[in-house]
């Protein structure tokens, strides 16, 4: 089995090729600046806003299946780039999406909790769409055009991811906390927005399932722990040794120049669960994780 990989320098696309299955043959595309640190799969440059770029990538490597991580995912960044973040996470999906389907690919797509409202908790793959900012609405645009193209397709929506991003990937909510508590820096956390914390490996564990049952439809992949970011930063601060009276709750009002945020974007993973043999990790389970295999790398 042949799998193209966009977003490969991302936090999960470092967590998939980490994990791949022996019996995959991968192969890595990147933006040109950000090839991906391994030595163990094919690589190759591709911009996915370039459809003869896409078009000529997926003839010379003729795969399977594509997993299609790349996107611009920052939420503010998105909000004041609208045309850039469309290029990207819309029509850059549209030309891989009609390559694949005159190519007669499988086709698997990373979309966001970003693209609910937050008025209801513990969402589930039945309920409605209705994204408050522009990343989400580019993530629900992306999950609607590969549901008409008839493509055979899985759609998953990771929640909140965290882990050990590659080399040059911007940080997430756990790193960013991590390096600002090891400075003793007062961190105002926000106490009133809730997610469900998903470590990367294991989301990439519920991919690489999903994709050898070679199953349809949308997931909802998350972890099992639904808190604020808040709570979720005092953990952070207990697991890795440092003083939690640093973290402080703030209302969402505190920060009044970002995009709107959704007030509860928690997930259920139930459909996923009874589809694939995975279970979520709590919060203190993906964290530890974590803190082990920074432990292990200082070590080595």
């Amino acid at each position: 089995m042949r799998i193209l990989l966009t977003g490969s320098n991302s936090l999960l696309g470092k967590a998939l090729w980490e994990t791949a299955p022996k019996v995959s043959s991968l192969i890595l595309t990147f933006l040109p600046s950000a090839e991906p640190s391994q030595t163990r799969w094919e690589t190759a440059p591709m911009d996915i806003t370039d459809k003869a770029a896409v078009k000529h990538t997926l003839a010379r490597f003729k795969p399977d299946w594509i997993i299609h991580c790349a996107a611009l995912s920052d939420v503010d960044s998105c909000e004041k780039n609208p045309d850039q973040a469309y290029a990207v996470n819309v029509f850059g999906t549209e030309n891989l999406v009609n390559t694949a389907k005159k190519a007669g690919l499988r086709f698997l797509f990373t979309s966001s909790n970003g693209i609910f409202d937050g008025k209801r908790t513990l969402y589930t793959e039945r309920d409605k769409p209705h994204p408050l900012h522009t990343y989400g609405k580019t993530k629900l645009e992306a999950e609607q055009l590969i549901t008409r193209s008839k493509v055979p397709s899985i759609i998953v929506r990771p929640n909140a991811m965290y882990g050990w991003p590659p080399v040059g990937a911007r940080q997430n909510p756990v790193t960013w906390a991590v390096e600002q508590l090891s400075e003793g820096i007062t961190l105002d956390m926000v106490s009133d927005t809730f997610i469900s914390p998903l470590y990367a490996p294991s989301a990439a564990e519920a991919i690489w399932k999903l994709v050898k049952t070679d199953t349809r439809g949308i997931y909802h992949i998350a972890g099992k722990t639904r808190v604020s970011r808040f709570t979720w930063t005092k953990e952070i601060a207990r697991v890795f040794g440092f003083n939690p009276s640093l973290v402080r709750p703030v209302k969402s009002g505190f920060f009044p120049n970002l995009a709107p945020r959704p007030k509860d974007t928690s997930f259920s993973t139930a459909r996923l669960e009874q589809t694939i043999d995975w279970k979520p990790l709590t919060l203190k389970q993906g964290l530890m994780r974590m803190k082990k295999e920074s432990d292990q790398l200082l070590h080595c």
